[in-house]
């Protein structure tokens, strides 16, 4: 699907990825250069283009992640992000992972601010340039105008809001409204990629292993 314009998309999908940790500037470029590669047309044909395809289904994917807005407080109090578990930090998928399979194997006293802080300073120091310079590069050819702002908004990353609380509220939430074999399935799918990335010094995910 992305033939001809991967970098771009590997940039756009970093910036998907890592949404909540970006500037307000940041996921405002984002949002105005992912719509604009999605009303891409094909240039021999009236169909629709793989940029077309490719970003409409991002975009889709945000919104059903995020909602609409784009401050710290929407992106994080989103009753959606349990349900994408792409978005979480990797302790926050960890938590979410045992929980999802059995909700009493987790102590949830030691899932707290705290905690949340020191996973996100490891974390941000994992993969940045590469993945920065894709976005940054996507950002730049969609959105000139507003990436214009600076050229450092990529970089100017902010903490998580999620809490303990919160987490254990939005997945007995979805535990309820969803059966619990799609979230097994959705969080088995998400371990695979995290353990992946940990095997190549790219992640901090422990590869720990819910109770069946």
């Amino acid at each position: 699907m992305c033939i001809g314009f991967e970098e771009n998309a590997y940039g756009a999908i970093y910036g998907l990825l890592n949404f909540r940790f970006l500037s307000l500037d940041a996921r405002h470029a984002w949002d105005i250069a992912v719509s604009e590669a999605a009303s891409l047309r094909s240039e021999t044909s009236s169909f629709r283009s793989r940029e077309n395809v490719f970003y409409g289904l991002l975009r889709q994917t945000r919104l059903g992640a995020f909602g609409v807005n784009t401050d710290n407080k929407s992106i994080n109090d989103s009753s959606y992000l349990v349900a994408n578990p792409w978005c979480l930090t990797d302790r926050e998928f960890e938590y979410c992972y045992v929980y999802v399979n059995d909700g009493n194997a987790v102590s949830i006293e030691e899932f707290d601010k705290s905690f949340l802080n020191k996973d996100q300073q490891e974390w941000l120091g994992i993969g940045m340039p590469v993945g920065q310079y894709f976005l940054l590069k996507m950002l730049k050819q969609y959105a000139p105008k507003v990436i214009l702002i600076g050229e450092g908004v990529a970089e100017r990353l902010s903490l998580p809001l999620m809490v303990a609380g919160v987490v254990k509220a939005v997945a007995d939430h979805f535990l309820d409204k969803w059966e619990a074999k799609e979230m097994k399935r959705l969080y088995s799918i998400d371990a695979v990629r995290r353990e992946y990335l940990k095997s190549i010094d790219q992640g901090t995910y422990r590869g720990l292993v819910a109770t069946k």
